[in-house]
């Protein structure tokens, strides 16, 4: 295999694998039987002889085509990173109590404080702060100077920080946040970060129950307040959050890192969100007439109604957009697709119907419908 080959055959896997919706295994198979057919298929009669033959196959054609396999120098400094990434974990400062709000407050987030039931400190009364990024009034509510109790809880608005957050929850008797989420979006699939988020998520708090807030970057439209599956919440706009430095009897709210490290919100969530605060126009693409023909060439305005939010049109856009070859277009196409929950049929026949944009290969009908097949048994 040329070094040429394992590139080609590493990008196309990953494009597969991330943007088609496949797991790792199937795009890295896919992706080899669409580059060497015959050789694949010779392999696959072999890997049918042992009852782990398929995922020992998977594991030949993953070495193949690291492209830090090439060159012994390559690979010895491939090595020393593996290392360095499994062994040494990113510095992140862990702040709690008084340092993590001064830093907060340091950041012009404005923090309020609340009582032990969780409820915020009403506005009005003089004596009482309401939110506040003066580190002065804080401190004064947590030495109980400005009433008989002493506060040790404060809220923010993460949409006001520029934020969005995910709130893990983790608590004894009721379902692990976190496992939910490995459901949702299989383990292998997401981002190394989340994949252990104590060694590389950037900027998170630990929370006295074991659970994680998850800082992102965002500064998208307001999304409502939302379960993204059991037990892991978005939390964007009001009521808003536990800060870190809060605390409870059980324990602190301690902070990993610094805000300018958080990461822009994945793709991925997005889409998540966008299917649950929308279920209504996402079944609104699936309902609606969709073999619409291709825009004329030189005519740069879509002629929409205010419900047609999401065609072919637009999905064939984005796929162009982001990929040159047509075989990865196709992939993403077909991806798109599926998720929007547009037929496999459809779906064919538009690619058909624009080699301009898909090609001409005779294979694109097998690649689309592989690509659905795989998201949902859809032939």
């Amino acid at each position: 295999m040329t070094e040429a080959d394992r590139e080609a055959l590493f990008e196309r896997a990953a494009i597969m694998e991330y943007d088609a919706g496949l797991d790792r295994k199937t795009a890295t198979l896919q992706a080899f039987a669409l580059y060497f057919p015959e050789d694949y298929q010779a392999m696959m009669e072999t890997a049918k002889a042992s009852p782990d033959g398929e995922t020992a196959l998977y594991g030949f054609l993953e070495e193949q085509i690291k492209p830090s396999q090439t060159h012994e120098k390559d690979a010895a400094l491939n090595a020393e990173t593996e290392k360095e990434i499994h062994e040494t974990a990113p510095e992140k400062p862990a702040r709690q109590g008084i340092e993590a709000l001064e830093y907060m407050t340091a950041c012009g987030i404005k923090l309020i404080g609340a009582y032990d039931s969780g409820a915020a400190i009403a506005k009005g009364a003089d004596y009482l702060p309401a939110f506040t990024a003066d580190i002065t009034e804080i401190k004064n509510l947590m030495e109980g100077r400005a009433k008989r109790s002493r506060i040790q809880r404060f809220y923010f608005i993460p949409q006001d920080a520029g934020l969005l957050c995910l709130d893990i929850d983790r608590k004894q008797g009721k379902p692990d946040g976190l496992k939910e989420l490995y459901k949702l979006f299989p383990k292998d699939t997401l981002p190394r970060a989340l994949q252990d988020i104590e060694q590389f998520f950037p900027c998170y708090v630990s929370t006295p129950s074991g659970g994680y807030h998850l800082y992102f970057k965002y500064n998208g439209e307001l999304i409502r307040k939302t379960d993204l599956c059991p037990e892991v919440e978005v939390k964007h706009g009001k009521p808003g959050l536990t800060v870190p430095g809060s605390r409870k009897e059980n324990g602190d709210y301690i902070l990993h890192g610094n805000l300018d490290d958080a990461p822009w919100l994945y793709g991925i969530i997005i889409d998540r969100i966008a299917e649950l605060q929308n279920p209504k126009q996402e079944q609104a693409a699936a309902d609606r007439p969709v073999t619409i023909p291709r825009r004329p060439a030189g005519n740069n305005q879509q002629t929409r109604t205010p419900k047609q939010q999401i065609t072919l049109d637009t999905l064939a856009d984005e796929a162009a957009a982001a990929y040159a070859g047509h075989h990865d277009r196709q992939v993403s196409f077909a991806g798109k697709a599926c998720r929007c929950k547009f037929s496999v049929t459809d779906a064919v026949a538009y690619t058909k119907a624009n080699p301009g944009i898909f090609g001409t290969d005779p294979d694109t009908e097998n690649t689309i419908r592989s690509v659905f097949y795989q998201n949902r048994g859809a032939v």
